[in-house]
């Protein structure tokens, strides 16, 4: 009787992935960063605050996991999306300067430049070339 209710099944727990802290809080500060990006006045404090850190250790973690500071790695991610939306052509670059967190399009334009070597006019005309071909 045992023979027959008793199955030749191998019990095998499925692949863990185990997350790191710091894996955690990098995904972590990411997101809160995304979720935050059109908020111009979105601060380093409320960022540790979100994060229960002080801005002191905020600031050394982000600096030791991405070699920028949080102010950098904030302008970095807002200027990454609004390349993004550039990319999609459906918003003047007014619009995506305010979409992203920029108060200033001076301001704007000026760090665009410095990550992309170009400002945001130009950069909008070489993906239009680069559609063409």
């Amino acid at each position: 009787m045992r023979k027959t209710y008793q199955k030749q099944v191998e019990a095998v727990p499925t692949e863990m992935h185990i997350e790191s802290p710091d894996e955690a809080f990098i995904k972590k500060v990411l997101l809160l960063i995304d979720n935050n990006i059109s908020n111009p006045n979105f601060s380093v404090e409320e960022l540790s605050s979100e994060v229960f850190v002080s801005r002191y250790t905020l600031y050394k973690k982000i600096l030791a996991m991405t070699g920028k500071t949080p102010n950098e790695l904030v302008r970095s991610m807002r200027l990454k999306r609004a390349a993004q939306l550039l990319e999609t052509g459906h918003l003047t670059i007014s619009q995506i300067c305010h979409k992203v967190g920029f108060k200033s399009q001076k301001y704007f334009v000026k760090t665009f430049k410095s990550e992309f070597n170009t400002i945001p006019s130009k950069y909008l005309e070489s993906i239009g070339e680069e559609e063409e071909e």
